[in-house]
């Protein structure tokens, strides 16, 4: 993973596979994988994974799912949530 500044990362979080930054905060307990992440906020126990055109410009709520799938291609998702939804990114 790679970690572009500024950016705060949340205690017992894990990236994996992933390109943090600029301008992102991710809470407590979150999950991120195979997803590009800019300009967006993350709350506590949320999961987003699979994303490979990225989450732009987002906030998410806590306890949130996003799954996309590896091949979806390259086109980027601008998403605001509320607490505990979950998303299938088709």
């Amino acid at each position: 993973s790679k970690l572009l500044g500024p950016c705060r990362i949340g205690r017992n979080s894990v990236i994996e596979n992933s390109v943090i930054g600029p301008d992102v905060t991710i809470g407590s307990g979150c999950e991120i994988s195979n997803t590009r992440v800019s300009n967006c906020v993350i709350q506590r126990n949320s999961r987003v994974r699979d994303l490979p055109g990225g989450l732009i410009d987002s906030v998410l709520g806590e306890s949130v799912e996003v799954q996309g799938r590896p091949d979806d291609g390259d086109r980027p998702l601008s998403l605001l949530l509320s607490d505990m939804a979950h998303v299938i990114a088709r």
